[in-house]
């Protein structure tokens, strides 16, 4: 997205450092828009084109990365990683695909992702990932520890098979 929730977060917890996974096109957009609010603490995009790893040393600093990079994160220390309605357009084996490198790195990952596959007709998709998904991706690596109905209007919107919270920890 815009980088909205990782404003409000960073505000909260300014020391903490984001590593934001996205399509080039909407990070040049993230990378825009935060540059603006925290213009210290940004890590230029193309310092993340090279190298074998990306990895933040510093506190309170912002990475952006590609997704055909994602596998290049190395952070230090405890990680949580989001996905807020990313996953659910995805086919389940791109989802696989996804959340397997994701969990390579992450100790926590929370969603805000679809409890069914309803909103396949939604964006003309002859699969999407959902809750069953996940269950079976993370068998046996993740544990579910939280989970309830989204917040209005991503838990009520018709043709989304009803958005969830979920809290992900590594078994």
């Amino acid at each position: 997205g815009a980088g909205r929730q990782v404003e409000v977060i960073k505000k909260y917890h300014p020391n903490l450092k984001f590593y934001l996974v996205d399509l080039a096109p909407t990070l040049y957009l993230c990378y825009q828009y935060l540059n603006s609010i925290f213009p210290d603490d940004i890590m230029p995009y193309t310092s993340t084109r090279e190298g074998e790893r990306i990895q933040l040393t510093d506190e309170r600093k912002i990475a952006f990365v590609g997704n055909g990079d994602m596998d290049r994160v190395s952070p230090v220390g405890t990680s949580l990683s989001i996905c807020s309605a990313v996953l659910g357009l995805m086919t389940p084996v791109n989802a696989t695909k996804y959340l397997e490198k994701m969990s390579s790195y992450s100790d926590y990952i929370f969603m805000i992702e679809s409890r069914g596959d309803n909103s396949k007709g939604t964006y003309a998709l002859d699969d999407s990932a959902c809750l069953d998904d996940f269950e079976r991706i993370f068998d046996g690596k993740y544990d579910l520890i939280h989970r309830e109905a989204a917040f209005y209007p991503l838990s009520v919107r018709e043709g989304f098979g009803g958005f969830e919270m979920m809290m992900w920890a590594k078994s």
